[in-house]
């Protein structure tokens, strides 16, 4: 049984532009229901292939300063 919603583009690359920016994957796994990390970066690999591990990288960056208030 597969509890993702099949996503459309548009709400696939909302997800991406979230991570990137430092939205928390157990966030956005919860708010998409996403059983796992890895299906969260698929949707990075496919949308920006070619500079996808440099965009992990800025997420990761993102993600510190998302939490200092």
């Amino acid at each position: 049984k597969n509890d993702a919603t099949k996503l459309s583009q548009e709400e696939e690359r909302k997800i991406v532009e979230e991570y990137i920016k430092g939205e928390s994957v157990k966030v956005l796994q919860e708010r998409y229901g996403f059983k796992t990390k890895k299906s969260i970066i698929d949707k990075v690999k496919k949308y920006y292939p070619s500079n996808y591990r440099q965009l992990i990288k800025i997420a990761k960056d993102n993600r510190k300063d998302y939490f200092i208030d």
